[in-house]
C-alpha cells in the first residue's frame, strides 16, 4: 500500500500540478483588476471558485477552469488502469481480496486528491503574498477559502469515484472519456439553462457544485466580478451533501461491480 501512496511518478505529477498553479496564478494576476492589497481570499476565489456563466461559451476560460480537475483525472485513470488490468492476476484471486482492494484504492484516491489541492493552495498562498495580496484573513475570509478548498476536493473525488466505477464495469479509456464529457456537458448545459432562464436546473448539475461563486447571494465578490454571480436557493451545504452522496453511491457500486468482474 505504501508503494501506491508514495509513487515517484505521482510526486512528479503533483509537481506538475504545482507548476500549473504557478502559471494559472501568474495569468490571473495579470488579468485581474483588483486592489493590490485585496484579501488573499479574492485570489483563491478567481483561481478555484469562480466561472462566469456568460463566458462558458468561450474555450479559453473553460480550459483554464477545467484543467486542474482533468489533470487529476488523468493521473488517477493511469493508476486505475495499471492496478485493475496489469496487476489483476495478483489482486483478484479471491472475492474478499477484491473488496479490500476497492477500499484501499478509495483511501489512496482520497489522500491523493487532498494532497493535490493542499499543495496547490499552499503554492497559491505564497504567490499571493508575493503579488501583494493581504495574507491576513478574517474568520469569514478564511471560511471562504476553506469552502473553496473542500468543494474542489469533493468534486474531484466525486469524478474519481465515477471513473473508478466505469473502469471496473467497462474500461479506463471509456471511464476517462465519460468523466471529461460529464464535466464539459454540465458546463455547457448550465450555460443553456442560464440563457433560457431555467436557473433552478443548474443547481442539480455535477459541475455546478464546485463553483463557489454560484452559491453566494449578495456577496462582497460582486465588487470584483461586476455583478452578483449567485444562483438563488443554492447553499454550499447542498453541494457538500450532493457530492458526498455521489461519492458514497459510486463507491458502493464499485464494490458490487468488482465482485462480478471477470478477468481474462
Amino acid at each position: 500500500m505504501n508503494k501506491i501512496f508514495f509513487q515517484p511518478s505521482l510526486l512528479g505529477k503533483i509537481v506538475a500540478g504545482c507548476i500549473w498553479a504557478v502559471l494559472l496564478s501568474f495569468i490571473y494576476k495579470n488579468i485581474l483588476k483588483v486592489n493590490p492589497r485585496a484579501p488573499i481570499e479574492i485570489y483563491y476565489f478567481f483561481l478555484y471558485g469562480h466561472l462566469d456563466l456568460s463566458s462558458i461559451q468561450y474555450i479559453y476560460p473553460v480550459i483554464f477552469w477545467i484543467f486542474p480537475h482533468a489533470f487529476l483525472l488523468f493521473i488517477i485513470a493511469n493508476v486505475i488502469s495499471h492496478e485493475l488490468y496489469d496487476m489483476s492476476c495478483y489482486i483478484f484471486t479471491r472475492s474478499r481480496r477484491r473488496t479490500a482492494w476497492v477500499f484501499r484504492m478509495l483511501m489512496v484516491f482520497a489522500a491523493w486528491t487532498t494532497a493535490y489541492y493542499l499543495v496547490q493552495f499552499a503554492v497559491v498562498y505564497g504567490l499571493g503574498i508575493v503579488y501583494g495580496f493581504n495574507p491576513h484573513s478574517s474568520f469569514s475570509e478564511f471560511k471562504s477559502i476553506i469552502s473553496i478548498f473542500i468543494l474542489n476536493i469533493l468534486f474531484s473525488y466525486f469524478m474519481i469515484t465515477l471513473i473508478f466505477f466505469i473502469s471496473i464495469m467497462k474500461s479506463t479509456i471509456l471511464a476517462l472519456t465519460s468523466g471529461l464529457t460529464v464535466i464539459l456537458l454540465s458546463l455547457f448545459v448550465s450555460r443553456f439553462f442560464y440563457e433560457t432562464g431555467l436557473n433552478d436546473f443548474i443547481t442539480f448539475l455535477p459541475t455546478s457544485q464546485v463553483i463557489f461563486s454560484w452559491h453566494l447571494i449578495g456577496s462582497k465578490y460582486e465588487n470584483y466580478v461586476g455583478y452578483n454571480p449567485a444562483l438563488d436557493g443554492f447553499p454550499i451545504s447542498f453541494s457538500i451533501i450532493y457530492l458526498l452522496v455521489g461519492c458514497i453511491l459510486f463507491s458502493i457500486s464499485s464494490i458490487i461491480a468488482i465482485k462480478h468482474k471477470e478477468f481474462l
